[in-house]
């Protein structure tokens, strides 16, 4: 039997540390004790649960069609995807005449089927309630007046404290984020900053590529920079517990915890082979809560400059709109 071992991991920091290695160890031993013939190792880093859309099943399509492979084996079910998304692969692999199997599966035959729907059912429940659970987690972090560390890059111009709790100024790139607010303030358009930034050499947040117009309006606009005072972080809603640690004579940034949290509503898939090709209609997912960061340093003056620039930017590119589509009336 030709098989192809594949791995899939959430995040990079599994498969950096033990996930990958483990999951392979236990796919070589059971091929070796089979005599599969293995064909391919593949792995899938970073890869949801819920979108089929993968480097490593796309390459697993391609074997398939060229008749290149009988079986498709993981460590465990849950490895092909998240209950429906994994029956859904099963299914386009059976076009193939490719079978996808697991360490946990149960074995050919119908009865195995029905165990692994079952089990993709059971394990999309224990998901969600680990979801669940780690959002509580989280919301009571940040309600404590705590950052939540995640696995994406930090805030530009921030490190975190020792303890992971807050973000401290970032000697070698807050300075950057200064700059461009000093600009704003004195006169420079956005496109101006972007070019400058550009001509300079100086490295955006992941060092790929020229400086994004959106990305440093996001920045100018941010409440991260924004020095607040204790009096204006309580209308915002920060909780009393952490006004009362402090200090009054300071100013504060403000880190939003799911400001931007939303979940898609009621889709429908409309390609079994990728999950993600889908109507998305949007919800909030969660209320957000204000956490004080540390003083960004820049001077209050810069920052209402930069939101007075783009209230303007704002009204005149809608009169400009307004006039062209006026003009060809």
């Amino acid at each position: 039997m030709k098989v192809v071992h594949y791995v899939r991991v959430s995040t990079d920091e599994q498969g950096e540390n033990y996930s990958i290695p483990g999951q392979l160890h236990e796919l070589r031993e059971h091929s070796a004790s089979e005599g599969h013939e293995v064909v391919a190792e593949i792995v899938d880093k970073d890869a949801k649960r819920h979108n089929l859309d993968r480097p490593g099943l796309n390459e697993i399509r391609e074997l398939a069609e060229a008749g290149r492979v009988g079986e498709v084996w993981a460590w465990a079910w849950d490895r092909f995807g998240q209950s429906p998304w994994s029956e859904v692969l099963a299914l386009e692999m059976a076009d193939y005449d490719v079978t996808l199997r697991s360490l946990d599966d149960g074995g050919p035959g119908e009865d195995a089927e029905i165990l692994r729907g079952m089990k993709g059912l059971v394990s999309k429940a224990d998901q969600d309630r680990r979801v669940k659970r780690s959002r509580m987690g989280k919301r009571s972090r940040a309600r404590r007046g705590e950052v939540v560390p995640s696995g994406r890059s930090l805030p530009y111009g921030y490190l975190y404290n020792t303890d992971r709790t807050n973000y401290v100024p970032d000697p070698a790139t807050m300075p950057v984020i200064r700059r461009m607010f000093e600009m704003i303030a004195t006169g420079s358009s956005l496109h101006a900053i972007k070019t400058t930034l550009d001509r300079e050499g100086v490295p955006t947040p992941r060092d790929q590529g020229p400086w994004n117009k959106i990305t440093i309006r996001r920045y100018l606009l941010s409440d991260l920079y924004k020095p607040h005072t204790v009096e204006e972080l309580h209308t915002l809603g920060v909780a009393k517990e952490v006004l009362q640690n402090l200090d009054h004579n300071k100013r504060y940034g403000v880190w939003w915890f799911a400001v931007d949290r939303v979940t898609a509503a009621k889709s429908k898939v409309k390609s079994r082979t990728n999950a993600s090709n889908k109507p998305r209609r949007f919800k909030k997912q969660d209320d957000p809560i204000p956490v004080p960061v540390t003083d960004a340093e820049i001077p209050r003056e810069w920052v209402e400059a930069a939101r007075r620039y783009f209230e303007t930017y704002r009204d005149t590119v809608g009169l400009f709109i307004s006039g062209a589509a006026y003009s060809k009336m």
